[in-house]
C-alpha cells in the first residue's frame, strides 16, 4: 500500500535542523508511506512500513500498533513483533509529529499532522494486507 504523508509545507519546523526559527517555505517533494505484506506457506506474517520521514516515534508506532488492533479484516494480526517500520532519516521533511522531549521543545508538537501520519500509515498497512497476492521471494547469499 502506499500513500502521500507529504503532511504540512509551510511555516512549520524541518525535522532534524538545529535552527527552529528555519521553516518550511514550499514543496519540492512528496513524501510517501508504502508498506508490504508477506505471509509464507505457513500463514507466518509480517508487515515492513517505510516512511520517507526522519523518524519513527515510539508514540507514533503505539498509537499505530494500538489503533490496528481494533481492527477486525485481518490487519489486528500485525502486532509489534511481526511489524517492521523504517524511516529514511530525512532531514527537509516537516516536524512536529515527535513526541520526545528535545523535539517537542526544539519544534513544538502539531496533532494534526501526528495523526495525519498515523491514518495514512493505517490506509496503506491495510491496503497492503487486503491486496496481497502470491508471489515468489527469492533470497540469495
Amino acid at each position: 500500500g502506499k500513500r502521500d504523508i507529504t503532511g504540512p509545507v509551510s511555516g512549520i519546523t524541518l525535522m532534524g535542523y538545529a535552527r527552529p526559527e528555519q521553516l518550511g517555505s514550499g514543496l519540492l517533494n512528496r513524501l510517501f508511506v508504502r508498506s508490504y505484506a508477506v505471509e509464507d506457506a505457513s500463514g507466518e506474517k509480517i508487515m515492513m512500513v517505510h516512511t520517507d520521514i526522519h523518524n519513527i516515534p515510539l508514540q507514533l508506532r503505539e498509537t499505530v500498533l494500538q489503533r490496528i488492533s481494533q481492527f477486525n479484516n485481518g490487519l489486528e494480526e500485525y502486532k509489534g513483533d511481526n511489524v517492521v517500520f523504517h524511516a529514511q532519516h530525512t532531514h527537509s521533511g516537516p516536524g512536529g509529529y515527535n513526541t520526545y522531549f528535545l523535539y517537542y521543545f526544539m519544534m513544538g508538537f502539531d496533532q494534526i499532522h501526528f495523526e495525519m501520519l498515523v491514518e495514512r500509515i493505517i490506509e496503506a498497512m491495510e491496503e497492503a494486507h487486503l491486496t496481497k497476492k502470491p508471489h515468489n521471494l527469492y533470497l540469495s547469499h
